[in-house]
């Protein structure tokens, strides 16, 4: 659900952009609530992107979002590896994982750096100066190494 978040919150003020996103994610056991969410929104998820008085909740998603084996989706396997490699680069700065090699936590650093401009911005995922329920719950569940930067 962050995922989708973000999306709303980095693409609803371009103009002629309502509606252009469709979620692809990788099969999981989570699927029905993830669709129920998108269905039927929580009012309070709509602090996150500041959701304007009249504007519809999750304006930027087409439809619920679809699931699929990601043997057969091969950009799901890409964001396989981009959420792999980040979650080994927080674990391994907020010391849940040591290092296998000396350096690989610098080395894996290198490559988010590399992936960078794939990723959506800091801005639409951590919010530094929001204090909807939403953003502060997510900002609490993080880990503080992905919350580095933020405006």
């Amino acid at each position: 659900m962050h995922v989708i978040l973000g999306v709303q919150k980095q693409y609803q003020r371009e103009r002629n952009n309502k509606g252009n996103t469709v979620f692809v994610f990788d099969e999981g056991p989570k699927a029905d609530e993830l669709t129920q969410l998108v269905l039927d929104p929580p009012s309070a998820i709509g602090g996150f992107y500041s959701r304007r008085k009249n504007q519809d909740a999750l304006d930027q998603v087409v439809d619920v979002p679809y699931f699929a084996d990601s043997k057969h989706v091969g950009l799901i396997q890409v964001a396989d590896l981009f959420a792999f490699l980040i979650r080994l680069y927080a674990e391994l700065k907020e010391g849940l994982t040591e290092e296998k090699f000396r350096g690989e936590a610098d080395r894996l650093g290198g490559w988010i750096e590399k992936m960078r401009p794939c990723l959506m911005g800091d801005a639409a995922r951590w919010s530094k100066t929001a204090t909807d329920p939403c953003t502060m719950f997510l900002r609490a569940v993080a880990p503080p190494s992905l919350l580095r930067v933020a405006a």
